[in-house]
This record gives C-alpha cells, structure tokens and sequence, in this order.
C-alpha cells in the first residue's frame, strides 16, 4: 500500500499548505459567502435545541409552548407531556443570519411569530417577523424591517 502513495508525499503537503489560503479567500469574499447560503445543506435534528434558547411562549390554555434559538430553529411542544411536536427551520445563512431572538404564540395556540435576523446589509443587520401555523409549520408572512 505505501508504494502506492510513493513519490505522492510532496504533492498531497503542497495541497494541505494551500487549504487554509482557500478556506479564507472563501470566507472573506461575501459574494462567495452569500453563494453559500443559497446552497440547500444537511441539517441532523437531535429533537432539542442545539444553541441557547432566546425566548418562550404559550398559548392560553397552557397545551402548547413555543421555543426560539440561537440553533436557527423555532420548535413547539406540548406542555401536558413535553413532547416535542414540530420543527421550523427559519431561513439561514452564514453567522447570524437565521437566529432566532424572539417568539410569541397566538392565544387559541394556532399562530406562531418569531423574529430574528434575516440578512446583514452593509450598514446593519436586517431582521424580519416570521408568522409560522402552529399545526403545519407553514410560513404565512414575513414582516421586515
């Protein structure tokens, strides 16, 4: 096996010397950057928030809660038995895009707002309303500014 990779020793050190050099001229360009967040990516769920959680929210009657997080996700649970009942992934992108700082819940439970960062201009970051259903995770409308 080694004679297989003989007389390669060279070449694969001059391609590791120059990864770091790619690595930051991809991480400094912010066209390359904003590329990267259209590109769909494969998220694990471990069925509980990874990051800080910003903020929680129930509904009236006490059934549902409502968590937003750091992790970029917005998930409901069930307060009779803690279990968790969906997950919406907000629309992210590189850093802090997609953080989520806020929730609230509409009183009958069946509305989700959450607000977070959405993009980052260059003079500020931007952040949006999300308002989410509570049953299906879909999206209604986005509030910005």
């Amino acid at each position: 096996m080694a004679d297989i990779f003989r007389g390669q020793g060279s070449a694969i050190a001059r391609s590791l010397a120059l990864l770091p050099a790619l690595l930051f001229a991809v991480c400094a360009n912010p066209a390359a950057m904003a590329q990267l967040s259209e590109q769909p990516m494969l998220v694990v769920d471990p069925g509980m928030h990874t990051a800080p959680i910003r903020d929680v929210a129930v509904d009236a009657a006490g059934r549902l809660a409502v968590t937003g997080s750091d992790d970029k996700t917005v998930r409901v649970w069930s307060l009779a038995d803690g279990k968790l009942l969906r997950t919406i992934r907000m629309p992210a992108g590189p850093g802090d895009i997609g953080k989520i700082y806020a929730v609230a819940m509409s009183p009958d439970g069946e509305f989700i707002a959450a607000g977070g960062w959405t993009k980052w201009t260059t003079d500020a970051r931007e952040d949006s309303i999300y308002l989410f259903e509570t049953r299906t995770g879909k999206m209604t409308a986005r509030i910005p500014g």
